[in-house]
Formats: C-alpha cells, structure tokens, sequence
C-alpha cells in the first residue's frame, strides 16, 4: 500500500502527491457470469473470456476472487498483452481463487501497463462438476491513473512500472495435468513421480504451495539434478499444502531454475483412488 503520507525532513508532513491517482478497483470478466454446463458434456467450458482493463489507468493486480455453485472448476490465465500464459497448465479452482475475506494473493504484483493501449487477460474455465456451475470470478489491485498526473508522477509511474517487466506471477503445476490419480494405497515414487518443470525461458522462484483432493495422502519433494530431498521423510498434506485461502508458505523461497525439474513423491492414505491437484505460487524472471 502507497503512504499517504511523506514526513519531510524539516518535522512536517504533507499527502503523496501519487496518492491523489491512486484507487483501488476490481476487475470482472466479460461475461461477469459463466453458466457452466455438467462436465462432459457441451457447454462445460468458456474460452478466452477477458477480463479488460480501459486506457484511463495502468491496473497492478493483487487479489484472486471467485464466488461459484461449486468450487470444482479449473482455470488457466493468459495474457494477450505479452503473449504470456501465466500458468503452465489448467490450475484448480480450489488451489487458486480465494473469497473477499480469504483472496488468493499473488506472491508479486502484476502489471498491466495501458500506456499505449488498452490490456485484458484471458481466462479459460472448465467445469468438473457433475451439475451445471455458475461461476463469478473477480481481481482486486489498484489502479494507476496516470494520465491526469502532474508529469513529476507520471514518470515516477512510469520507472516502477518499468522495472518490474522482468518478473511476473505465476502458476506451476506438475507436467502432464491437470491433476493426477494415485490409485487406492498405491504410490508414485521414483521415476513414476510428477514432475514441477521450469522451462528454458525463466527462473521460477516458489513462495507457496497448495492442494486439492479427494483424499488423504503424504508427499516428499526432490530436486532432480542433485537428487536432494526438502525433507527427511514423507510428509502428510495436511502439513505441507495448503489452500488458496490458506496456502503453505515457505520460510525460504525455491529457485528452480531453466529446465531444472522438481519431483513430487505422493503415497495414498485415503484406501481409494486419489485425484490429487497441486499448484505451486511463483514468481518468474523473463529473459525475453
């Protein structure tokens, strides 16, 4: 949050002259209902549905939102603007969007300059349940209008808004999802486990990690260059992941760096086939 207030160096105060241009301001999607039908059949998905930001102020993202018949939907979120997807895969409702007393919050700021032109994201939604799904999703940030700022905040705008086009948030989810069963007792060790990836176009950095299930299970993470575990035994979910509203939070941060790869070792506690979602919280640095 910007001060509202400057303490100069004579004892005074005075407003931050940024302050008078800034508000906060949510964004809703075009339709701002999705009327989802059953799984499976037609009707269970939108495709590109923006979420559009006007030329009359830059708008830096912070909040995910969403309110739904039921909370199994998945999403995925690309940005038109740079050409970007922001996850790797389709991402689980349960495990991304959080409500206006718990939103999901992204572990950086995102971006989107209207300088020049208007942005929008682009949210493609799919539908698990097995009933029709009404689905409003929202994002809360702040907005920047620059244009109707004196031009000393116009370029202090700008340099903030500039610097931060190397990094963005993002979403990793293990190759080969959305989500991955683990059947009834069974296990997926070794070779046979998931796989976090990072690509060949960013460093990804992990701050928080959360789940969805139909079931129990325990996981144990292993970085695959250096075959280390980041833990000495396996670890129950109900101590390791969390939620959108209540995610795990790392006390340090994981760099996975380009085409570096992270297993996920998952055995099942539940005595049924396990369909398990895992999301990991990041933050990229772009090299193009």
């Amino acid at each position: 949050m910007l001060p509202t207030y400057i303490y100069k160096s004579d004892g005074s105060v005075e407003i931050n002259k940024a302050k008078r241009h800034i508000r906060p301001f949510w964004v809703l999607g075009d339709p701002k209902t999705l009327a989802l039908a059953a799984a499976g059949g037609a009707g269970d998905r939108e495709v590109g549905v923006p979420f559009k930001i006007d030329t009359q102020g830059h708008f830096e993202w912070a909040y995910l939102m969403s309110k739904a018949t039921s909370p199994e939907f998945l999403v995925k979120i690309f940005d038109p603007g740079t050409r970007r997807d922001l996850m790797n895969n389709f991402i689980h409702a349960a495990t991304l969007l959080g409500t206006s007393q718990r939103p999901g919050i992204l572990v950086e700021t995102y971006l989107l300059n209207t300088e020049n032109a208007g942005r929008e994201l682009q949210f493609d939604v799919r539908n698990l349940s097995a009933a029709p799904n009404d689905i409003e999703i929202a994002l809360h940030g702040r907005r920047w209008y620059h244009m109707e700022a004196p031009p000393d905040v116009q370029e202090d705008i700008r340099k903030k808004f500039k610097q931060r086009e190397r990094t963005t948030a993002y979403w990793l989810t293990p190759d080969g999802g959305p989500g991955f069963i683990v059947p009834a007792g069974g296990s997926l060790v070794n070779n046979a486990a998931p796989l976090f990836v990072a690509d060949d176009e960013a460093d990804t950095e992990v701050f928080k990690i959360t789940a969805h299930s139909t079931g129990a299970f325990e996981f144990r993470l292993r970085e695959l260059a250096s075959n280390r575990f980041l833990m000495n035994e396996f670890v129950r979910f109900e101590n390791g992941w969390g939620t959108a509203e209540f995610p795990f939070v790392f006390q340090e941060s994981l760099l996975i760096e380009r085409n570096y790869k992270v297993a996920v070792e998952v055995r099942d506690l539940s005595g049924d086939d396990n369909t398990i979602f895992l999301t990991f919280w990041c933050r990229r640095l772009w090299y193009r």
